[in-house]
């Protein structure tokens, strides 16, 4: 069977996946580490890719990349067959480093992007891998916690204020969709409908935006880390109707008004 085709054109932004041969290691030491993200710089400045995220375990690796160029597959070529050479010679080895073709799912550059940064950073933990900046972190909030802070940042209960919560924990939490689903009473197409009129809603009610900022704020950073925590001010009590046609006054110069 033939291969399927790569999307490839520029500006795209990429999760990009691979995996030791026969789930073998990849790495073994620093040196190995080091080297892997040496050719990574170097793909970088030949091809132009930029990686935004990476996360390199001990038998595969994590990219969240952006292909300004339209490269994707001359630059994961470049990376993976430079370092299998650099592996392979090292450990005076023959054959395939790695297992396959890498895996490179299209996402989109904006929402699914800050997602996909997200699962790349906690990979390590979900490993159970000892991380002493993970340590300095707060555990992820319930279900219940998010929507309770949402509901006291707005200061009222009806369908906006848990459609609000239901965006945060959707695009901000590392919850799964049937999760989310469950908790709410809802189908998993509900919450992902509900999530998409949210971000456009956000895009011009500020007020409401920079409400649920400093509740994912307050959420996620620990007591005083950096001392920047006490810089966070209270999250004010506010009464946000349910999003509508905007208003302007030809008083002020059209501005618009929430």
């Amino acid at each position: 069977m033939a291969r399927q085709l790569r999307i490839e054109y520029p500006g795209a932004f990429y999760h990009v996946t691979s995996r030791g041969n026969q789930k073998q290691a990849i790495v073994r030491d620093d040196q190995d580490r080091g080297t892997f993200l040496e050719f990574l710089g170097k793909a970088h400045e030949k091809l132009g890719g930029i990686i935004h995220a990476f996360c390199l375990m001990d038998d595969h690796f994590h990219l969240l990349l952006e292909t300004p160029r339209g490269d994707l597959s001359r630059f994961m070529h470049f990376v993976k067959t430079s370092y299998s050479v650099y592996y392979n010679a090292r450990y005076s080895r023959v054959g395939h480093l790695f297992q396959g073709r890498f895996k490179a799912i299209l996402i989109e550059a904006d929402a699914y992007a800050q997602t996909v940064s997200r699962y790349i950073h906690l990979n390590p933990v979900r490993a159970g891998r000892d991380m002493p900046a993970a340590r300095r972190l707060r555990e992820r909030p319930t279900l219940s916690k998010i929507r309770d802070a949402v509901g006291f940042a707005l200061g009222q209960e009806n369908n906006f204020t848990r459609d609000a919560a239901i965006y945060l924990t959707h695009a901000k939490f590392d919850f799964r969709l049937k999760e989310i689903a469950a908790f709410y009473s809802l189908g998993p197409s509900a919450i992902s409908s509900i999530t998409r009129k949210m971000r456009k809603n956000l895009g011009w009610n500020i007020v409401v935006k920079n409400v649920l900022d400093l509740v994912e704020n307050e959420l996620l950073l620990p007591p005083r880390m950096n001392d920047r925590a006490a810089e966070i001010p209270a999250i004010p009590k506010l009464a946000i109707r349910r999003p509508g046609p905007s208003r302007r006054d030809p008083g002020r110069g059209g501005k618009l008004h929430a």
